[in-house]
């Protein structure tokens, strides 16, 4: 219902015929990783004007459609900086974290593509300690790979970091992941919700680093809080 133009308005129609068709009371009940102020007013126009439609979460001052605990941490760095001694540097931060349950949980670092997160787990495997493993999860690896690094980093009690790319985002449950980077910035809101969300499940704190390099990204950066669909978060220039 809160999907792009298009269908979505065929989907707003059908939702507002089927309201009009069931017997009152009728209580009704919008679910949605965000909500934008654009869509809000499509579902106000499609509903009867007698029903409040209200807003969870965001909205509110410091509210945000991420849990309450989870913590956000934006780096900001020029792009003079190579991007994964900036990321090596944050882990390593991390390690040593009481926050969160950081330091005690593994890391989900997420990256654009397949090749990105490949040379990415290159790097980290030859520089982190031999305790922490190194795993990769996106396009490109093979079924084994997949099962091994889900086998892994499933357990609630998985160490170690695990590299993926979109594959990741959705659908995966796991509970020993307590920090999530975003080595490349997401493009929209729901992508950087749903990645997030992989952190901070069920009621456990969780960290959120996303990594921002130059004054554009900064600037896009920018514009998922103009959705008011973040909660306020740290900043830190790497």
């Amino acid at each position: 219902l809160c999907g792009a133009p298009g269908p979505g308005v065929a989907l707003l129609e059908a939702a507002a015929a089927a309201a009009a068709a069931a017997p009152a009371p009728l209580q009704r009940i919008f679910a949605a990783a965000h909500l934008t102020d654009e869509r809000l007013i499509e579902l106000v126009a499609h509903l009867p004007a007698d029903h409040a439609l209200l807003r969870h979460g965001f909205g509110a001052a410091g509210g945000g459609v991420l849990v309450p605990t989870c913590r956000q941490v934006y780096h900001f760095f020029t792009a003079a900086k190579a991007k994964a001694d900036v990321l090596l540097r944050v882990l390593r931060s991390a390690a040593g974290d009481a926050r969160d349950g950081v330091a005690d949980g593994a890391t989900l670092v997420f990256c654009a593509d397949g090749a990105t997160a490949e040379e990415v787990r290159a790097r980290l495997a030859a520089e982190l300690p031999a305790d922490a493993p190194v795993a990769a999860l996106h396009a490109a690896t093979t079924a084994d790979e997949r099962r091994g690094a889900l086998a892994h980093f499933g357990a609630p009690d998985a160490r170690g970091v695990l590299v993926a790319d979109g594959l990741a985002t959705r659908g995966l449950d796991l509970p020993g992941v307590r920090h999530v980077v975003l080595y490349d910035l997401p493009t929209d809101v729901t992508t950087y919700v749903h990645a997030a969300g992989r952190t901070a499940r069920r009621g456990e704190a969780g960290l959120v680093t996303c990594l921002v390099q130059n004054r554009g990204q900064q600037q896009a950066f920018s514009q998922f809080h103009s959705h008011l669909a973040l909660q306020r978060a740290e900043s830190a220039w790497a």
